[in-house]
């Protein structure tokens, strides 16, 4: 018997008879297997517009019904559908990856929205398998931090600074947009003699985050090497005299 779908009446009322056959039609034995199998492929390939506009229509008519069942296959047997999924992929590897370039490129924003979100909704469980990732690794973890010192050299020392003061009990934090904001507000120039250090300068807290300071911009000053070395974790009052007994010490 031919198939019986492409026997039936059309919704718009004609007749699949009235319309473009495959020509094989005339020809075709129906009890064949074979022949009635290209006789579908030519008159998909006829209709393929109709077709498919049918299909799309059925679809979204359906959607959440198919969406359920695929789940729930899926849930039922989860390894014929990632085997199928493999196959498909490294059958057309090319194809599928241009498609999902193209489409990540045109989607960005929401897809960075969504890995924001799902970070958000999944920080600790991420937390800890960093954690225990990087436990499992560590030679790749080293290699990482040395390549990453390499090439941002300015990130790590904010990071490690912030770091420090963390862990000492200090409040707050800075980056690179605050430092630079300072040095414009120094003028290039250290707080403890006045000297350029466009080319070198330390970054210190003018009250120690040892002896309570807090680790904000506020507490924060530019000073070259030597006057860092002289103050270490002196107060202000303090450093005031040291730096007046060492000016004594060079006039004399």
């Amino acid at each position: 018997m031919p198939d019986q779908r492409i026997r039936q009446t059309r919704t718009d009322g004609t007749s699949p008879s009235k319309e473009a056959k495959p020509r094989s039609a005339s020809r075709t034995n129906w009890n064949d297997k074979a022949q009635v199998a290209e006789y579908q492929r030519q008159y998909r390939r006829l209709h393929i517009e109709r077709l498919t506009a049918q299909r799309a229509i059925w679809y979204r008519a359906n959607r959440d019904t198919l969406l359920a069942n695929e789940q729930k296959a899926h849930a039922a047997n989860p390894e014929i559908k990632r085997s199928r999924a493999r196959a498909v992929y490294a059958s057309d590897k090319e194809r599928i990856l241009a498609n999902n370039r193209k489409w990540a490129a045109a989607n960005r924003t929401a897809i960075l929205a969504k890995k924001k979100e799902y970070r958000e909704r999944h920080k600790e469980e991420l937390a800890e398998a960093k954690k225990a990732w990087r436990a499992e690794h560590p030679a790749l973890v080293y290699g990482q931090t040395v390549r990453s010192r390499a090439r941002y050299p300015e990130k790590h020392r904010i990071y490690k600074a912030n770091h420090y003061a963390r862990v000492r009990g200090a409040e707050g934090h800075w980056t690179l947009e605050d430092i630079k904001a300072l040095a414009r507000a120094q003028k290039d120039l250290c707080a403890g003699c006045g000297e350029d250090i466009r080319d070198s300068f330390t970054i210190d807290h003018v009250i120690a985050v040892t002896k309570g300071g807090s680790n904000w911009p506020t507490n924060l000053q530019l000073l070259c090497n030597c006057c860092n070395s002289t103050k270490n974790n002196a107060t202000p009052e303090v450093w005031t005299l040291r730096k007046a007994q060492i000016n004594a010490k060079k006039v004399k």
